[in-house]
C-alpha cells in the first residue's frame, strides 16, 4: 500500500512480514523501547520505501492465498 512503517513488536508475526518485504530493520523490539527512538524511526522511514520487488511477491502471495479461499 506504499504506507511507510516502523513497527514495535512482541512476537513473530510483524517479524515475519518485515522479513518477507525486506524490512527488517523497521522493527522495534523491547530492547529499544525508548520514545525518541521511536519518533527517529518514524522520521527515517517516512521517505523511504522498501524493496519493491519483495513487496510485489508478497502481494501477490496474499492475494493468491485470498483467490484460493474464496473460489
Amino acid at each position: 500500500m506504499d504506507i511507510p512503517y516502523v513497527a514495535i513488536s512482541w512476537n513473530d508475526k510483524l517479524l515475519r512480514f518485515s522479513e518477507n518485504v525486506g524490512r527488517i530493520d523497521a522493527i522495534i523490539g523491547k530492547e529499544n523501547l525508548e520514545a525518541q527512538y521511536i519518533v527517529d524511526m518514524l522520521e527515517k522511514y517516512q521517505s523511504e520505501d522498501y524493496e519493491s520487488e519483495k513487496k510485489k511477491a508478497f502481494m501477490l502471495t496474499t492475494y493468491n492465498c485470498f483467490k484460493k479461499y474464496l473460489i
